[in-house]
């Protein structure tokens, strides 16, 4: 038989050298795996590492979930293979190593525990599938080797954990050993993903508060919170407890919770102390008989039935609607994670939904009649007319505005002519006359208790209501004053606006105490006035005041709401109106410029404020209804501040 030459027989070794290096570093998984079957989760959890959507991690269901499963696929394995073992460990320490499989079925708790082996026959071209109770049995080996690794035992736990780390090693065995590449590396693949198993604690401080129609639910922040996703609220309601004789309140509507994005609890509680919620006569919460709800236990599916709400705010309120009234309610919240895991429900709260009287219901108990829309003016009379003019006015400002770059030259000869008459013949024009400042800007800012108890015949609706005390009234005023005498000062015309709300818990209308419903009262203030500014003394002497008056018509928009929304009495009235009347003011402003000249100069050259004010004034708001037939009185007398701006 012909023999090769020595060399040929080296080259030979060498190519064949080279090749099974070559096959042997090839150790990887195939395009698009692992692959995840029937898995539920949506998208992975923000947390330990960047994961793909089909690898969210394992949670409590998919740990039980029997049909959900891991699929891997090699494209290649290194020529000796025997086997591929896939190993799980809580790190990323590799498990080539004998050492860190050492005694993996015995008591010796070695670092990584084996999760499945497949012989090489069934690896290539195949798919490698494990399920997720393989891969936490594995875990669970390490941290309590004598303990039960049965599903339930493994999966269901109740004690919250945070999201943890598994690694997951693929290794290409030659017999017992791990096989090596050919840069001397171990053929091995760390694949990871993340477990947990158990949800958060329930919120703490649960009390449960009632209104028409609707269960307000307060809770605090849990002991534990970790990765808090959100909360679910179940509800139960056994409609044998009700009287034979008592109707339902409300209509059952369709389950439905809104989240209060403050927390509200300690208001709700506070007023309820305040105004008689531990009356001697207050009903004590009575649950009803039945519920399912077992405190400390895991929700169960037949739980989902009695879902009525879902609140993202870790502590804070959450306020059920569609309620019906006079029947106990029994309430029970369970903690989710970003995993979706739920924690154990909360102890079981109780209450039950009853009529209140909100502040539109106790106006109409004390004699008022108004209410129906803003549009509402009852007969029609000249006031309408009047309020045309009003809004006449305000376009007039507008256009004013718009128009200051011609308006500007027109003004500044109405003021030659207008103050002539008033200067010696020889006498030249001041520049405060020949350019006069024609545009001035307040912010407003005061106490203001509308006049509602004087409207009506018995009673006092807003004092029983929202109390004494005055709410702030904000808001601005923008007047043109195109008419300046060198004498006394300048004639204006503008635009106010102003606006104020209350609100407080309502009565219930058997006279318990307070609910922890809201009713609420917002109003708006429109003004179209005339100004009169007597600036003389500024200007011709050091004195830095500028007196001042105004007078105009008034209306005032007003609008009542409840846990319901806009408020209607038991007709149908809704609570809406408008109230006319007049405007009158009077107060002084300090010229800020007088204090510091050179910042006022240089103010106006970079802003194009000519003068800078801080004012106060003694306001009337007198809005009694002028012209109408039923108004709500929202006028008042107070006084206002703020600061001005001359441009």
């Amino acid at each position: 038989m012909p023999t090769l030459p020595r060399h040929a027989l080296s080259l030979v070794a060498l190519i064949s050298i080279l090749l099974c290096g070559s096959a042997a570093s090839a150790f990887e998984l195939a395009s698009g795996y692992p692959k995840r079957t029937n898995t539920t989760r949506l998208s992975p959890p923000p947390g330990l590492f960047d994961l793909s959507s089909s690898n969210a991690g394992i949670n409590r269901a998919d740990c039980l979930d029997v049909t959900q499963r891991w699929r891997f696929a090699l494209d290649e394995v290194p020529p000796d293979t025997t086997s591929v073992e896939i190993w799980a460990r809580p790190d990323a320490t590799s498990c080539a190593p004998a050492s860190e499989r050492a005694g993996e079925e015995s008591a010796k708790s070695p670092s990584c525990f084996r999760v499945a082996s497949f012989a090489v026959g069934v690896v290539l071209g195949k798919e490698l599938e494990i399920d997720n109770l393989a891969i936490i049995q594995a875990i669970e080996k390490k941290k309590n080797v004598d303990g039960p690794l049965d599903a339930q035992s493994v999966c269901s736990r109740t004690a919250h954990m945070k999201p943890t780390a598994i690694h997951l090693h693929l290794l290409a065995f030659g017999g017992s050993n791990v096989l090596e590449l050919a840069d001397a590396k171990p053929a091995e693949i760390d694949y990871v993903t993340l477990y947990d198993l158990a949800g958060p604690t329930p919120p703490t401080g649960l009390r449960l508060g009632s209104g028409e129609g609707m269960l307000s639910v307060h809770f605090d922040a849990p002991a534990a919170p970790g990765d808090f996703e959100k909360y679910r609220v179940y509800c139960f309601r056994d409609a044998r407890a009700a009287d034979a004789g008592t109707e339902a309140g409300t209509e059952a509507g369709t389950e439905a919770g809104t989240e209060a994005g403050t927390d509200a609890a300690g208001d709700a509680i506070g007023d309820a102390a305040t105004d008689g919620g531990d009356d001697a006569g207050a009903k004590k919460p009575v649950c009803p008989t039945g519920h399912p709800f077992v405190p400390g236990s895991l929700p169960t599916s037949a739980l989902d039935a009695y879902r009525c709400a879902e609140s993202r705010t870790v502590a804070g309120e959450v306020v059920l609607d569609g309620r019906d009234n006079e029947l106990p309610y029994a309430v029970a919240l369970a903690a989710i994670d970003r995993q979706g895991n739920f924690g154990i429900l909360s102890e079981v709260v109780c209450e039950t939904p009853r009529a209140t009287n909100s502040f539109f219901d106790n106006y109409g108990a004390a004699g008022g009649r108004a209410g129906g829309g803003y549009c509402t003016m009852g007969r029609a009379t000249a006031a309408s007319g009047l309020f045309a003019l009003g809004a006449l006015t305000l376009a007039i400002v507008g256009a004013s505005l718009r128009r200051r770059r011609v308006a500007g030259p027109l003004v500044g000869a109405a003021l030659l002519f207008l103050s002539a008459p008033s200067r010696a013949e020889d006498e030249k024009p001041t520049p405060s006359t020949v350019t006069p400042s024609i545009v001035t800007i307040e912010a407003r800012f005061g106490p203001y208790r509308p006049d509602v108890d004087r409207g009506v015949d018995k009673g006092r609706p807003w004092r029983d209501t929202f109390g004494n005390t005055p709410r702030l009234m904000a808001g601005g005023e923008i007047d043109v004053t195109p008419i300046h005498l060198e004498s006394l000062g300048s004639i204006g015309f503008g635009a106010l606006f102003g606006y104020t709300c209350a609100s407080a818990k309502a009565e219930f209308a058997d006279g318990s105490g307070r609910s922890d419903e809201e009713t609420s009262f917002d109003l708006w203030l429109l003004s179209a006035l005339a100004t009169l500014r007597v600036d003389v003394l500024s200007r011709k002497t050091r004195v830095p005041i500028v007196p001042y008056g105004k007078i105009g018509l008034m209306t005032g928009l007003w609008s009542s709401a409840d846990g319901r929304g806009v408020s209607h009495d038991p007709g149908g009235l809704v609570a809406r109106g408008r109230t006319n009347g007049f405007l009158y003011a009077a107060g002084a402003m300090l010229l800020l410029d007088a204090f510091d000249p050179e910042a006022a100069k240089t103010f106006a050259a970079e802003r194009g404020v000519k003068h800078s004010y801080v004012f106060g004034e003694l306001t009337v708001a007198d809005l009694r209804g002028f012209g109408q037939t039923w108004a709500m009185r929202v006028g008042a007398l107070t006084w206002t501040a703020g600061v001005a701006f001359e441009m």
